[in-house]
């Protein structure tokens, strides 16, 4: 039949739906030279139903065969399994390395939820407006998933240790490899053609990682990647993950991180930005001996000369401690510029200058 139909006149069966129904035969008189096939309405699917199976598949009717199990349930449930394990590692990785499931959970949970919402959300776009099947509800739901996971988990962990000293490396890294990899699982998974899956990784793309990012910074108050939490209350008793944390966490992904006190010491153009190294030194060596745990400093690229563009602090447990590391950062935020902190049960105290 002719590749643009839908319903064989002569075997009865139906591309959209990839199903046979009742055709007489013209030995019975039901089909003449000017009459209509004769098909039992008991046997004729609704107009929808052509467009809730999977698309065409070339060759003729006579070669369309059901797609193997294997491909249709097997591989698109390991494939959801990897991608959710994609997921969790990515949210909860750092250089310091990994925080608790528990810590990155409401981060991880509201970013899943907002991107299988737009994925799905995409998909019926296509769907209404290019009239393209995907198949049996049940297997064409894991697919997606899949797909809503799988190329943002991938891409997000190859930039992670590509770009693990540049943040712009592994936003350049991330954004050239999730497309291609979301193409090539929608065009293999629903046997799309090489445009329809570009449309449909297109509109999933722009609305995850532009609409979707968009709404989480909103939501987390410009949180930085996987930590960027607030007011999640777990473990024994109340504790405030706040964004300080998750930007902490995003500066000790970078290789480079060092402890700053061996490292302001090494010379006098070793200094935090805008402080000049008499400063910094003051900075770090007030931190250590008010009670910090660890203060780290990211130096900046060659460009820098020795600056370092961010600290991160490691608070102390007790409280008395920290409040000697909070009147100390204050005081000299005081006297020398920045921005006051508040002890609100955070791992952290990120100061910043620059970018990075």
């Amino acid at each position: 039949m002719p590749e643009s139909a839908v319903l064989c006149t002569e075997c009865g069966y139906n591309r959209k739906t990839r199903q046979r129904v009742m055709v007489p035969t013209a030995a019975s008189g039901a089909i003449g030279a000017s009459a209509a096939v004769a098909v039992p309405a008991a046997a004729i699917p609704s107009a929808m139903a052509g467009y809730a199976a999977t698309v065409r598949r070339h060759g003729g009717a006579d070669n369309e065969v059901e797609p193997p199990a294997w491909k249709e349930l097997l591989v698109p449930s390991i494939l959801v399994a990897i991608g959710v394990a994609l997921q969790v590692f990515n949210a909860t990785y750092g250089s310091d390395g990994f925080i608790s499931l528990g810590l990155a959970l409401p981060f991880l949970g509201l970013k899943l939820v907002i991107n299988l919402l737009f994925a799905f959300a995409g998909v019926a776009i296509i769907v209404k407006y290019m009239e393209v099947a995907l198949g049996s509800v049940g297997p064409a739901i894991i697919k997606l998933v899949a797909v809503a996971l799988v190329p943002e988990g991938v891409a997000t962990l190859v930039g992670t240790f590509v770009g693990s000293d540049s943040a712009w490396v592994r936003m350049m890294v991330s954004s050239m490899l999730f497309m291609p990899i979301g193409w090539f699982l929608f065009a293999w998974l629903f046997d799309l053609d090489f445009l329809e899956a570009l449309y449909f990784e297109v509109i999933v793309w722009l609305l995850q990682q532009w609409v979707g990012i968009f709404i989480l910074h909103a939501i987390f108050s410009g949180g930085m990647g996987a930590g960027s939490m607030t007011g999640i209350r777990g473990g024994g008793g109340s504790q405030a993950v706040s964004t300080e944390d998750g930007q902490a966490r995003e500066v000790l992904k970078f290789n480079r991180v060092t402890d700053a006190k061996p490292w302001v010491i090494e010379g006098p153009n070793r200094m935090v930005q805008r402080l000049g190294h008499d400063k910094t030194v003051a900075l770090v060596s007030g931190l250590l001996e008010a009670g910090a745990k660890e203060v780290k400093v990211l130096p900046g690229t060659a460009e820098y000369k020795g600056q370092a563009v961010a600290m991160v602090v490691l608070l102390p447990r007790d409280a008395a401690s920290r409040k000697k590391v909070f009147d100390f950062h204050n005081d000299w935020t005081d006297e020398n510029g920045g921005e006051d902190k508040t002890d609100e049960g955070q791992k952290y105290l990120v100061l910043k200058w620059g970018m990075f």
